[in-house]
Protein backbone atom coordinates (compact mmCIF):
# COMPACT_ATOMS: atom_id res chain seq x y z
CA UNK A 1 0.00 0.00 0.00
CA UNK A 2 1.16 3.50 -1.04
CA UNK A 3 1.38 5.94 1.85
CA UNK A 4 -0.77 8.58 2.31
CA UNK A 5 0.44 12.13 4.05
CA UNK A 6 -1.80 15.04 4.33
CA UNK A 7 -0.60 18.25 5.30
CA UNK A 8 -3.66 19.30 7.17
CA UNK A 9 -3.40 16.14 9.36
CA UNK A 10 -6.80 14.71 8.52
CA UNK A 11 -8.04 11.17 8.40
CA UNK A 12 -6.31 9.16 5.18
CA UNK A 13 -9.35 7.48 4.12
CA UNK A 14 -11.41 10.94 4.08
CA UNK A 15 -9.17 12.71 2.69
CA UNK A 16 -8.75 9.82 -0.40
CA UNK A 17 -12.83 10.72 -1.17
CA UNK A 18 -12.47 14.38 -1.56
CA UNK A 19 -12.10 15.80 -4.97
CA UNK A 20 -10.95 19.34 -6.11
CA UNK A 21 -7.24 18.85 -4.78
CA UNK A 22 -3.54 19.46 -5.58
CA UNK A 23 -1.54 16.67 -4.79
CA UNK A 24 2.42 15.94 -4.88
CA UNK A 25 3.19 12.46 -5.88
CA UNK A 26 7.36 11.78 -4.32
CA UNK A 27 9.88 9.46 -5.30
CA UNK A 28 10.98 8.06 -2.03
CA UNK A 29 14.33 7.40 -3.76
CA UNK A 30 15.17 10.64 -5.96
CA UNK A 31 13.38 12.80 -4.31
CA UNK A 32 11.58 14.24 -6.83
CA UNK A 33 7.95 15.41 -7.37
CA UNK A 34 4.85 15.38 -9.47
CA UNK A 35 2.11 18.25 -9.07
CA UNK A 36 -0.93 16.77 -10.53
CA UNK A 37 -5.24 18.07 -9.78
CA UNK A 38 -7.85 15.75 -10.00
CA UNK A 39 -12.00 16.81 -9.78
CA UNK A 40 -12.12 13.04 -9.04
CA UNK A 41 -11.71 11.36 -5.83
CA UNK A 42 -7.36 11.38 -5.36
CA UNK A 43 -7.83 7.57 -4.62
CA UNK A 44 -9.24 6.85 -7.57
CA UNK A 45 -6.68 9.42 -9.31
CA UNK A 46 -3.66 7.39 -7.87
CA UNK A 47 -5.27 4.29 -8.90
CA UNK A 48 -4.92 5.54 -12.15
CA UNK A 49 -1.18 6.37 -11.98
CA UNK A 50 -0.73 3.15 -10.46
CA UNK A 51 -2.43 1.75 -13.73
CA UNK A 52 -0.11 4.21 -15.81
CA UNK A 53 2.92 2.66 -14.59
CA UNK A 54 1.93 -0.97 -15.12
CA UNK A 55 0.88 -0.30 -19.01
CA UNK A 56 2.94 -0.07 -21.67
CA UNK A 57 0.35 1.55 -23.88
CA UNK A 58 0.30 4.99 -22.36
CA UNK A 59 3.29 6.50 -20.70
CA UNK A 60 2.81 9.76 -19.12
CA UNK A 61 5.61 11.63 -17.54
CA UNK A 62 4.88 10.38 -13.64
CA UNK A 63 4.88 6.67 -15.02
CA UNK A 64 7.97 6.69 -17.26
CA UNK A 65 9.61 7.97 -13.96
CA UNK A 66 8.87 4.92 -11.83
CA UNK A 67 9.03 2.65 -15.06
CA UNK A 68 12.79 3.91 -14.88
CA UNK A 69 14.79 0.18 -13.81
CA UNK A 70 15.78 2.13 -10.38
CA UNK A 71 12.26 2.98 -9.32
CA UNK A 72 8.51 0.96 -8.71
CA UNK A 73 5.60 1.94 -7.55
CA UNK A 74 6.79 1.32 -3.58
CA UNK A 75 8.69 3.92 -3.98
CA UNK A 76 5.55 6.82 -4.77
CA UNK A 77 4.55 8.73 -1.69
CA UNK A 78 1.05 10.90 -2.56
CA UNK A 79 0.25 13.99 -0.50
CA UNK A 80 -3.02 16.56 -0.90
CA UNK A 81 -1.56 20.23 -1.09
CA UNK A 82 -4.37 21.72 -1.35
CA UNK A 83 -8.03 21.68 -1.67
CA UNK A 84 -10.15 23.91 -3.57
CA UNK A 85 -13.60 24.89 -3.93
CA UNK A 86 -13.98 25.71 -8.63
CA UNK A 87 -11.77 24.30 -11.45
CA UNK A 88 -10.21 27.89 -11.88
CA UNK A 89 -8.95 27.79 -8.50
CA UNK A 90 -7.60 24.34 -9.27
CA UNK A 91 -5.75 24.74 -11.93
CA UNK A 92 -4.33 28.24 -10.87
CA UNK A 93 -3.14 26.33 -7.65
CA UNK A 94 -1.48 23.57 -9.32
CA UNK A 95 0.65 25.63 -11.63
CA UNK A 96 1.46 27.84 -8.45
CA UNK A 97 2.37 25.13 -6.72
CA UNK A 98 4.46 23.54 -9.71
CA UNK A 99 6.40 26.98 -9.45
CA UNK A 100 6.75 27.07 -6.10
CA UNK A 101 8.15 23.27 -5.65
CA UNK A 102 10.32 23.80 -8.92
CA UNK A 103 8.77 20.47 -10.44
CA UNK A 104 9.37 21.14 -14.05
CA UNK A 105 11.33 18.27 -15.30
CA UNK A 106 14.63 17.63 -14.99
CA UNK A 107 14.35 19.33 -11.51
CA UNK A 108 11.23 17.25 -10.80
CA UNK A 109 8.88 14.77 -12.65
CA UNK A 110 6.52 17.69 -14.04
CA UNK A 111 6.67 17.95 -18.20
CA UNK A 112 4.66 20.57 -18.52
CA UNK A 113 1.20 21.96 -17.34
CA UNK A 114 -2.08 23.47 -19.40
CA UNK A 115 -3.95 26.28 -18.20
CA UNK A 116 -7.59 24.99 -19.75
CA UNK A 117 -10.34 26.51 -18.06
Amino acid sequence: MVPLVYDEGSNNKAQTRRSLLVYAIICQKCKKAYIGETKRMLAERFREHLRYVKSVMVIPPLAQHFCLPQYCTDDMKVSVLRECNTNTEIKRKEMEIIFKMVTLHPQGINIDFSYNV
